[in-house]
């Protein structure tokens, strides 16, 4: 079974910052039962455009965020004292990678 963005946000603290993660779209969102994968790219690959990675390595996925920005974002989370469930933590990192990345 293929993880879920929701998935990944809760384990990315085991994968290098480097790594980008990939999902796919639901009705053209972004979701976190949205299906996802994080890469580990060669040097070679690294220096490839987003769309031209996810056709070689992921078909019909798109870029979500590279690793570390999902660990600076829970960080902040966690240092914020604010309270935000995972649902909710996962719906904002979802709209960065829309509108903000």
């Amino acid at each position: 079974m293929t993880p879920t963005l929701k998935d990944i946000v809760t384990s990315i603290s085991s994968f290098n910052d480097e790594d980008p993660v990939f999902a796919k779209k639901i009705d053209g969102k972004f979701l976190s039962n949205s299906e996802a994968i994080v890469l580990q790219l060669t040097e070679e690959e690294s220096k490839l455009r987003t769309n031209e990675i996810a056709e070689l390595k992921c078909p019909g996925f798109e870029y979500f965020l590279d690793a570390f920005i999902i660990k600076d974002m829970i960080n902040d989370f966690d240092n914020s004292n604010n309270g935000v469930d995972l649902d909710e933590r996962i719906a904002i990192i979802i709209h960065y990678a829309d509108y903000d990345a």
